[in-house]
């Protein structure tokens, strides 16, 4: 029994072969540009939380190796954990030449090996020598004379410039063994005029400290030619994270701008593909009348983008539809049209929904709402949203209220009015004169349906008397 759909499989050979949101062509170009980098570089791609970034990115990885790419894939949310991001780089460099199983003898393992060697000499550098200096002889200041103060404040000094100095040889000689081992990375698959790809992903889940030294080290020791990152992030949702460290009236644009040569928006998912997958994935369509089915496929993809659902949630709106759907009797209708709006609504509006699943508000507040929304004038007077406003007449709790409604759009759809007004005001009750006149409490049973609040087999609406 499924609930939520299966993680979408990538076939080596065809990795865009499941690609429901059709990214193919941006793989494309992202493949295009990518292939010309001679110099470091650093891409991000930004897109809003839960929007398929991540499958995006496994799939164009591994469109990238089948063109003899070396790519890293680092999943910096996983990792921020630790107290160095160095630490978690270095590590998946390693992994990466691991998996080429080239011996501890070759040149690559040897690169990498020096290349670790000195990275660990930089964390090493990174103690806290000054503080150590300066708690040794102060922790009684009144026994010291002026010029003892004086002199230890002058070999303090000495060692912060002595460690700077320091510091700066070793982030030479890290990049230089870098660029070797990059080089001879590109050069193990015959592929030495290609860039090796590090994708970093979920920078932008991760600690605001973890993140923002993440860039920094990203920037300061891993720019080097033949060296590609790909950052995937909410570019928003990452600035939340630097102001949050430095204030709110921090310039986060302008401070991430400093860490990313060019950012890039993965193109908005039209949906259409991912809500019949879903459908079929969770077995909705065996589960449900098939006209039920055909409603769902049609409803959902217009409603996410009505009102702006990330993939995320359209999967756990869709793990709820599996769920009513298993649960409820077979010989119990759903009602499709009206069930995806509540879902919606549910999500959106938490508080309309409710008043109208109480009967204190009706069809009239509900497209209220739906019109005031981006591109909501066009789906309500489209036919679906004149589908949906008959249905939310057709559950609307109170009687007099729904007979009330009924009579208005019978009124106006045989009134001498403006002929578009008149024309949608025909297609409400053309599908109203489908529906029943006495639906019983459909509203509360869908409502118990929803919120999983009494055994379902109990359930059954009762006709009006």
């Amino acid at each position: 029994m499924k609930f939520k759909p299966s993680p979408i499989q990538i076939p080596a050979a065809d990795p865009f072969k499941e690609d429901l949101l059709s990214r193919k062509q941006a793989a494309d170009v992202l493949t295009s540009f990518v292939s010309s980098l001679k110099q470091p570089f650093v891409l991000a791609i930004d897109s809003p939380w839960g929007t398929g970034k991540t499958t995006f990115l496994k799939m164009w990885l591994q469109h990238l190796r089948n063109q003899n790419f070396h790519c890293l894939y680092f999943n910096a949310w996983e990792t921020d954990f630790t107290d160095s991001p160095l630490v978690s780089l270095i590590g998946e460099v390693g992994a990466e030449i691991e998996k080429l199983e080239l011996g501890e003898d070759s040149k690559i393992a040897k690169l990498f090996e020096k290349t670790k060697k000195i990275g660990a000499s930089l964390l090493k550098s990174a103690a806290p020598t000054a503080l150590k200096l300066a708690t040794a002889g102060l922790l009684d200041l009144e026994g010291l004379k002026a010029e003892d103060v004086t002199k230890l404040a002058e070999n303090i000094a000495k060692k912060q410039i002595e460690k700077y100095q320091a510091d700066k040889k070793t982030i030479h000689h890290f990049r230089d063994e870098l660029k070797q081992l990059v080089a001879a990375l590109s050069e193990s698959d015959g592929a030495s005029t290609k860039p090796v790809i590090f994708v970093v992903d979920e920078l932008d889940r991760c600690r605001p400290p973890y993140a923002v030294e993440l860039l920094e080290k990203i920037k300061h020791l891993f720019s080097v030619e033949g060296l590609a990152f790909v950052l995937a992030l909410d570019w928003e949702q990452l600035g939340a994270s630097v102001r949050s460290m430095y204030g709110q009236g921090m310039n986060s644009d302008g401070y991430l701008r400093r860490f990313v040569d060019l950012k890039y928006h993965l193109p908005e998912a039209t949906g259409t593909s991912f809500v019949h997958s879903h459908v079929q994935s969770l077995g909705l369509a065996s589960l449900l009348a098939s006209g039920e089915a055909n409603c769902l496929r049609e409803t959902f993809p217009h409603l996410f983008q009505l009102f702006g659902f990330s993939l995320r949630v359209q999967e756990q709106i869709f793990t709820h539809v599996a769920l009513i759907a298993r649960t409820t009797p077979e010989n119990q209708q759903l009602f499709p049209y009206l069930l995806s709006v509540l879902l919606c609504l549910r999500v959106a509006n938490p508080e309309l929904y409710k008043r109208y699943c109480r009967g204190e508000a009706g069809n009239e507040d509900v497209m209220k709402y739906l019109r005031a929304l981006p591109k909501g004038e066009v789906f309500a007077e489209s036919d679906l949203g004149c589908t949906c406003e008959a249905f939310l007449i057709f559950g609307m709790r109170d009687e007099k209220k729904r007979n009330a409604a009924r009579a208005a759009f019978k009124q106006h759809a045989h009134e001498n009015v403006e002929a578009e007004s008149k024309q949608r005001a025909q297609a409400v009750w053309h599908n109203l004169g489908m529906l029943s006149l006495h639906p019983g409490n459909i509203i509360g049973y869908l409502f118990d349906q929803i919120e999983l609040t009494q055994p379902f087999s109990k359930l059954t609406p009762q006709p009006t008397p």
